[in-house]
């Protein structure tokens, strides 16, 4: 049995950002040392050994817990840099100071008092004339569980993978 646990933090000075310019300067945005971020994060493992036996067969499983954080820290200024995302469409991913990396940018519904939605004429809610920070796709955390059987060069892995608020998967590969 395999038990391991880490802890890490890391402070990012002059990271590398395109960042938007006044647009008679030619150019729409240059890439500059531009943010600072902070990143930190906990992971736990548990490895246990169910089954080895003589003629090499060896059954295992790994558990894993893992918790990431990160947190824009400064942008030079900026109020937010555009990552990935927009278009034709109102959502985008944003570095944003005080926020995660890669929170979600858009526009807010106008909402009354006790908040619901302010509905036009139509039933539809009504678009807020200013834009900001609209969700975290980053997961709470993260936990895998994988089992492994080996036997005479060959390993069959299964592995189950889960994150709050997104989906699960199962990968199944055979190596020899």
């Amino acid at each position: 049995m395999a038990f391991s646990a880490t802890a890490f933090y890391n402070k990012t000075t002059d990271a590398i950002l395109p960042v938007n310019v006044s647009p008679s300067s030619g150019f729409a945005n240059i890439v500059a040392n531009a943010a600072t971020l902070e990143n930190k994060g906990l992971e736990f493992s548990l490895e246990p050994t169910w089954v080895k036996t003589s003629s090499g067969f060896v059954w295992s499983t790994n558990v894993l817990w893992s918790n990431y954080r990160n947190k824009v820290l400064s942008l030079s200024g900026a109020e937010s840099v555009f990552l990935t995302g927009g278009g034709f469409s109102d959502g985008s991913s944003r570095a944003v100071e005080g926020h995660p990396v890669g929170v979600l940018w858009g526009t807010y519904y106008n909402q009354n008092a006790d908040g619901t939605y302010v509905l036009d004429e139509n039933g539809f809610p009504k678009l807020a004339p200013k834009e900001g920070v609209i969700g975290n796709p980053n997961p709470q955390y993260r936990i895998a569980s994988a089992t492994r059987f080996r036997f005479k060069g060959f390993t069959l892995y299964a592995l189950f993978d889960m994150q709050p608020a997104a989906r699960c998967g199962t990968v199944l590969a055979a190596h020899w």
